[in-house]
């Protein structure tokens, strides 16, 4: 959002802000993927929203399975706060924002790429990761 710099300000939380001009969602995701550092990355969209312990449980989900590159998780669509189906509707959800992964991961796949139309980046990066042997799996939650 415009105010994210100024709600970042009054935090202690080890937050970099990085800006580009407007390139896509996998050139926005690439460019956070490399500027981290950690062993996991998850990342979240502008428009979205996680439940209070969806890394928790994703961080013991694969530290349970050391052979497993990368686990996602159940979605529901919402917008202006409701949600589009019944509160029941839950799907399985091979996104960028419900997914975990192993930081090896992003560096054997690679950037994520932004077809033609703006929509499909991650079906063509996990696919990519398939075809590298990488698994993933998709957590019942």
């Amino acid at each position: 959002t415009d105010d994210l710099a100024a709600a970042m300000g009054g935090t202690d939380l080890p937050l970099q802000l990085l800006r580009q001009a407007n390139a896509g969602p996998g050139s926005a995701t690439t460019r956070g993927i490399a500027a981290l550092t950690t062993p996991f990355i998850a990342t979240l969209d502008a428009d979205d929203l996680w439940l209070p312990t969806k890394i928790e449980d994703q961080l013991a989900y694969l530290r349970g399975l050391p052979g497993t590159s990368g686990v996602f998780c159940h979605l529901r669509n919402f917008r202006n706060d409701r949600p589009d189906a019944p509160e029941d509707a839950v799907v399985p959800g091979w996104s960028r924002t419900t997914m975990l992964i192993r930081r090896e991961v992003a560096e054997t796949v690679g950037p994520v790429v932004d077809p033609p139309g703006g929509r499909g980046e991650m079906i063509d990066w996990i696919a990519r990761a398939r075809e590298a042997g990488l698994a993933f799996d998709m957590m019942e939650e």
